[in-house]
């Protein structure tokens, strides 16, 4: 006869942890007859067979369903492996936590060494909203790292979590690499492709004053690179993003397109070669606010044939359709919909909009000036995120920013300017925060830098 238990509070996190709210939805998850599941809970009887099925499935900590302790559940090892013990001692109970296990393995970061075994060493306890933003808990290891070629992000012995379910290349990324029947933990790079954008002698006027903005300025920007414009504000570089997007004319040099020249191509033209701009000032040239939203969502695309039939009419119905599917996909939060008035969103809300038309066009080319200006802490990681992951999917990104830390975060190559000219091309992996404001500041340059090459001797 099967062992069983007879607490009704047993009953209530059995019918938790599998999602089930009625007797028939119990028995379908459990894979048992209807009529055995009532009669049990009739009797308010859990039997103990369940609670390993639902371990089972699930992945469910059998002394949480049983006892209440520890976290409701355990990650894997692999399939069919017991959970990880739980190292729970300074963790509130109402607290929901999931322990990772810590496998008796070692990651080289440079000798090549490998100890690696069947083994555990126990477990540590992750709070579960952290480790469910990273991925899937139950393909998570902890392992031991052997070697110091990653300091000092990472020392000898240092504890790394590992997601065996990610087989995804992120370029900045730390993976644990199999070669040669080692592990090796290292950061994959994936070299820039075919030139996307390419500026040669570019000079643009000043509004200002009598000297040009932007003086005899040089740079390309490649498929799946992020390439920053750091400087001053007024230092030429509204000007040079102005004359690139097609707002303002070049007064000298070219500037080339996939392999197009652009230099005198309007606005249009430069879209449908596959040009976006994410403006700097939102208001002026990012939306019409009197326009719904629905409407600034189709400003570069009203004449597709989706958005406007052969006689010239709107079809409202796909204009309707495709700025719901934004919202939805970029979170836009707006009180009305698609129909409410562009004027009336929140700023934040207002850039997602037209972070969501820019990147929905599917560009070559993304130009950002300024994107988090003004935005709150959760806007700017959002935003941060959708540029990153344009990168990783093959696009160029020509990014300016002010802001030091959004320049050293993102980028893969930063371009200074300084007085209209490019006075520094710099890697951030190799320069620090204090030598990036040097050159900001016009204390500091690098010669030969408006071939775009970066090489040359510091004055």
């Amino acid at each position: 006869m099967t062992d069983s238990r007879s607490d009704p509070t047993i009953v209530q996190r059995l019918m938790q942890a599998l999602e089930a709210d009625t007797a028939v939805e119990l028995a379908r998850a459990l894979g048992l007859p209807v009529t055995d599941v009532e009669q049990a809970l009739a009797k308010g009887e859990v039997p103990d067979e369940w609670v390993r099925i639902c371990a089972a499935e699930t992945g469910c900590n059998a002394d949480w369903i049983f006892f209440g302790r520890g976290p409701m559940r355990l990650p894997l090892v692999e399939s069919g492996a017991m959970p990880a013990c739980l190292m729970l001692e300074d963790v509130d109970d109402d607290v929901d936590m999931i322990t990772v296990p810590l496998v008796v393995a070692r990651l080289s970061a440079g000798s090549g060494s490998l100890e690696v075994s069947s083994e555990q060493e126990g477990g540590y306890a992750f709070r579960s909203d952290f480790l469910h933003r990273k991925g899937n808990p139950r393909e998570m290891v902890l392992m031991r790292v052997s070697g110091d070629s990653m300091e000092p992000e990472i020392m000898d012995n240092d504890i790394v979590l590992i997601d065996q379910g990610k087989r995804d290349v992120t370029p900045g990324r730390l993976y644990a690499i199999g070669f040669d029947e080692a592990i090796y933990l290292k950061r994959i790079d994936i070299l820039p492709g075919k030139v996307i954008l390419k500026v040669e002698n570019m000079t643009v006027a000043s509004h200002l004053h009598k000297n040009n903005a932007v003086k005899n300025v040089s740079f390309q920007v490649r498929r799946g690179e992020i390439v920053c414009i750091a400087g001053i504000d007024g230092n030429g570089q509204s000007e040079l993003v102005y004359a690139i997007s097609g707002l303002e004319p070049a007064s000298g040099g070219t500037i080339t397109m996939c392999g197009v020249d652009i230099t005198h191509a309007p606005i249009r033209r430069r879209s449908i070669l596959g040009m976006s701009h994410i403006p700097e000032d939102r208001h002026k040239h990012g939306l019409v606010l009197d326009y719904t939203l629905e409407d600034n969502m189709i400003l570069q695309r009203y004449f597709e044939p989706e958005f406007t039939d052969k006689f010239g009419f709107l079809r409202r119905k796909n204009i309707r359709a495709y700025a719901e599917r934004l919202i939805e996909q970029y979170d836009v939060r707006s009180g009305q919909g698609p129909v409410t008035a562009a004027r009336s969103m929140s700023g934040g809300n207002q850039q997602k909009a037209i972070i969501a038309r820019e990147i929905d066009k599917n560009p070559q080319l993304l130009i950002a000036v300024q994107p988090t200006r003004g935005l709150d802490v959760g806007a700017i990681e959002y935003i941060h995120k959708q540029i990153v992951a344009q990168r990783d999917a093959g696009k160029a990104v020509l990014l300016v920013s002010l802001e030091l830390d959004e320049v050293m975060s993102l980028s893969d190559r930063i371009l200074v300017m300084y007085e209209g000219e490019i006075v520094g091309e710099l890697d951030p992996a190799k320069t620090t925060v204090q030598e990036l404001g040097l050159y900001m500041a016009g204390a500091k340059r690098q010669h030969n830098t408006q071939e775009g090459k970066g090489e040359g001797s510091d004055e």
